[in-house]
C-alpha cells in the first residue's frame, strides 16, 4: 500500500514538473518581430510583422513598454500561417514593442501562449522651419525661406495660408539638394496672416509640417518722387528730353532713396498731352536700380490717367505673371511732384526694353513692337496693314530692316494661307504659340480695348520666329469702357472678329480677322488655350483678392490724387472730362467704387472663362 501510495505520488509529480516545463517552453520570449522601413524617420509609418509558431488564425496584440509594463495598442489576426502585421507611427523617442499571443483552446486541444522578444522603433528627426518677414505691405510680394533637415533634393513643398480654420495653398517650388526652398507670393490685407510649410512625402521620408508663423500686414505711406528740371522749364515735349534730377523720399515706405540726374520728356500717344497728368519717359545716364528695381537705363512713370481705379495696369502686369509669360512690368506707387507741383499718384514702372531682367532675347533677337501712332525708330507695314517698329535694335541700317521685315512678312503669310493649318508648314513653323497662348489670355481676360492688334503690341524676332514678348497698357479694359462689350464680364473680345460685326478695332481690316482671330480658327490652338486655362486659372483666381490688397497700400496717397488742390491734393477728375465720351466710358464716382467695381469685374470674368474652358475639356 505505501509503495503503490509512493509510486502515485511520483508520477503526479512527473506528469506536473513535464507540463510546468512545457508551459515555460511555450511562453518563452521567441524571435522579435522585424520591422520595415528598419530606420524610420519621425512621423513615418513603420511595419512592425513576424510569425507565431502556430498554423492556424490566432488573436495576437502589438503591446509597447510603458511605465506600467507592456500595454496593448493594437490587436489583430493571424493568418493561416501564423504570420501577422501591424503599422505604428515612428517618433522620436525610442519605444519598445512586443507581440503577445494570447493563451487558447482549439479543438479541444490547449495551446499556451506566446511572446516575443521585443524590438524598438525609434525615428529619425525630420522637420521643417519657415521663415517670413515680421511686417510687410498689403498686396506686396514677400519670399518665405523654408528649410529642411535631412534633405532631399525634388521633394514638393507648398505654403499655405490660414483661412479660417482651414488653410490655403498660395506657392509652391521644390526643394534644392541643400533642403531648402524659397517662395514667394502675395501679402494680403490689414492685419495679421499665419503661414505654414508642408513638404510632401518622398520614399520613407513622410511629409511634414513647419511651425505656423505669422506676420502683421501694416500700412506703409507711399514714397514721394521729387523731380527738378536743371534749368525750371516745363516737360511738356514728346520727343526732345530735359535734363533733370530725381529723388526718392522713402516716406516710411521701406523703399531705399535715390537721388539721380536723367533725362526726361512726356510718353505715351494719347494720353501724352493730358496737361493736368501726364505719362513721363525717364532715360537715366547709367543702368540704376530704382525702388528695390533691377537696374536699367529705361524707366516711365504711368499716369492712369483714363483709370480713375488707379490699378488697371497693376492687375493687367499681375495677371500676365501668374499666367506665366516671362516678363512682366515691376512697379511701384510714387506721389509725384515736378517742379513743385504736386501731380498725384503715379507708377514708377519697368517700360519694356531688351535686357537680362526685362525682355531677354538670345543673340540676333529682335524687339519689336506694333503700333498705330507714329514714332521715329525704324518701322515697316505688313501687307496686312500692321505697323511695327523695331525697338532693339534701333540704330541698324535700311537693309536690316528690311530683312525683319521679310522675316516677319513670311510669318503673316503663313496665318492668311490657304494651308495654314498644317503642322508642318503652316503656321505653327513661324510663330511661338506658347507665347501668343499666354498673351492672348492676358487681354481676353482684362478685354483690353488696345489688344485688337492696334496698339502696345510688344514683339520679338528670333531666328525666323515671331513671339510675344511682353504685355503693356491695361488702362482701357476691364469694364472702364463701353461699346464693344469691355463692360461686360461676359462673352468674348480678344477672339472675336470684330470686323464683321463693323467695328475698327484694329490695323488690320481683312475680314478673316487679325492674327489671333486666324490662330483661333485652328482646332488645335484652341485647345491649346483651353488647357493652358485650366492649368493657370487656380493662380488668376487670386488676382482680385490681389488688386484689394494693393488698393490698401495707395488708398491714402489714392485720396490725394482726387483731393481738390486748395485741400493739398492734385485736384484729378473722377468724372467725365472733355477727352472722354460718355457714351465709351464708364465711371463709378468715387476711387472707392472704382476699386470695388474692378474687383467684382474680374472676379466674375474669370469665373465665365472658368465656364467657358471648363465645357470644353474632353
Amino acid at each position: 500500500m505505501r509503495v503503490g501510495l509512493f509510486r502515485a505520488l511520483a508520477l503526479t509529480l512527473f506528469v506536473s514538473t513535464v507540463l510546468v516545463s512545457v508551459g515555460q517552453a511555450q511562453a518563452a520570449p521567441v524571435r522579435a518581430p522585424s520591422t520595415s522601413p528598419s530606420k524610420p524617420y519621425v512621423g513615418a509609418v513603420v511595419t512592425i510583422s513576424g510569425r507565431v509558431s502556430t498554423k492556424f488564425r490566432r488573436t495576437v496584440r502589438l503591446q509597447r513598454w510603458s511605465s506600467k509594463g507592456y500595454v496593448t495598442r493594437k490587436t489583430t489576426t493571424t493568418d493561416s500561417m501564423g504570420r501577422y502585421r501591424f503599422t505604428q507611427t515612428a517618433a522620436a523617442s525610442s519605444q519598445a514593442f512586443r507581440v503577445h499571443a494570447p493563451a487558447l483552446t482549439r479543438s479541444k486541444k490547449r495551446y499556451a501562449s506566446i511572446v516575443t522578444s521585443s524590438t524598438r522603433v525609434k525615428g529619425r528627426a525630420h522637420s521643417a522651419s519657415l521663415t517670413i518677414p515680421a511686417v510687410v505691405r498689403p498686396g506686396t510680394t514677400f519670399t518665405a525661406k523654408i528649410s529642411i533637415t535631412r534633405a532631399l533634393a525634388g521633394r514638393t513643398v507648398r505654403l499655405q495660408k490660414r483661412s479660417g480654420s482651414s488653410w490655403t495653398s498660395v506657392a509652391t517650388g521644390k526643394t534644392s539638394t541643400r533642403g531648402g526652398v524659397w517662395l514667394r507670393t502675395s501679402a494680403g490685407s490689414l492685419g495679421s496672416a499665419s503661414y505654414r510649410a508642408v513638404v510632401s512625402s518622398a520614399g520613407s521620408r513622410p511629409s511634414i509640417t513647419s511651425p505656423t508663423r505669422t506676420h502683421q500686414v501694416e500700412r506703409i505711406p507711399v514714397a514721394t518722387l521729387r523731380i527738378t528740371t536743371n534749368d525750371g522749364s516745363p516737360i511738356d515735349s514728346r520727343e526732345d528730353y530735359d535734363r533733370a534730377r530725381m529723388v526718392l523720399d522713402p516716406m516710411d515706405s521701406g523703399l531705399p532713396a535715390f537721388d539721380v540726374p536723367t533725362r526726361i520728356r512726356l510718353r505715351g500717344n494719347s494720353t501724352s498731352w493730358i496737361s493736368v497728368k501726364p505719362p513721363f519717359k525717364i532715360k537715366l545716364d547709367t543702368k540704376t536700380a530704382l525702388a528695390g528695381m533691377p537696374a536699367n537705363k529705361d524707366w516711365g512713370l504711368l499716369a492712369n490717367f483714363y483709370d480713375r481705379s488707379l490699378l488697371r495696369n497693376t492687375a493687367g502686369f499681375e495677371v500676365a505673371r501668374r499666367i506665366g509669360m516671362p516678363w512682366s512690368a515691376r512697379m511701384q506707387p510714387v506721389e509725384v511732384t515736378v517742379n513743385g507741383k504736386f501731380y498725384g499718384l503715379y507708377d514708377l514702372a519697368e517700360t519694356v526694353a531688351e535686357g537680362s531682367e526685362r525682355v531677354d532675347l538670345p543673340k540676333g533677337g529682335v524687339l519689336l513692337e506694333a503700333d498705330s501712332w507714329a514714332d521715329d525708330d525704324p518701322h515697316f507695314r505688313t501687307d496686312q496693314g500692321l505697323q511695327v517698329f523695331l525697338k532693339d535694335p534701333d540704330d541698324e541700317d535700311q537693309a536690316f530692316t528690311d530683312d525683319v521685315a521679310a522675316q516677319v512678312q513670311v510669318a503673316e503669310d503663313s496665318l492668311y494661307a490657304e494651308d495654314f493649318l498644317d503642322p508642318e508648314t503652316g503656321y505653327r513653323a513661324h510663330f511661338d504659340v506658347d507665347s501668343f497662348i499666354d498673351w492672348y489670355l492676358t487681354n481676353e481676360l482684362m478685354k483690353n480695348l488696345d489688344s485688337n492688334f492696334n496698339n502696345s503690341l510688344w514683339m520679338s524676332l528670333v531666328d525666323g520666329r515671331v513671339a510675344m514678348a511682353a504685355p503693356w497698357d491695361f488702362d482701357q479694359s476691364s469694364g472702364n469702357r463701353r461699346g464693344v462689350d469691355v463692360e461686360k464680364p461676359t462673352d468674348w473680345f480678344l477672339g472675336r472678329n470684330w470686323i464683321t460685326e463693323g467695328f475698327d478695332l484694329s490695323q488690320i481690316d481683312d475680314p478673316r480677322g487679325h492674327w489671333l482671330i486666324r490662330m483661333l480658327a485652328d482646332p488645335w490652338f484652341q485647345e491649346k488655350v483651353a488647357a493652358r486655362w485650366r492649368e493657370v486659372s487656380p493662380a488668376v483666381r487670386g488676382v482680385p483678392a490681389y488688386v484689394a490688397a494693393r488698393a490698401e497700400v495707395i488708398s491714402g496717397a489714392a485720396d490725394r490724387n482726387f483731393a481738390p488742390v486748395a485741400s493739398g491734393g492734385a485736384g484729378q477728375p473722377l468724372t467725365l472730362t472733355f477727352i472722354e465720351q460718355a457714351d465709351s466710358t464708364v465711371l463709378q464716382g468715387s476711387w472707392v467704387a472704382e476699386v470695388a467695381h474692378l474687383e467684382g469685374w474680374l472676379t466674375a470674368r474669370i469665373a465665365w472663362l472658368d465656364q467657358q474652358y471648363a465645357a470644353s475639356q474632353p
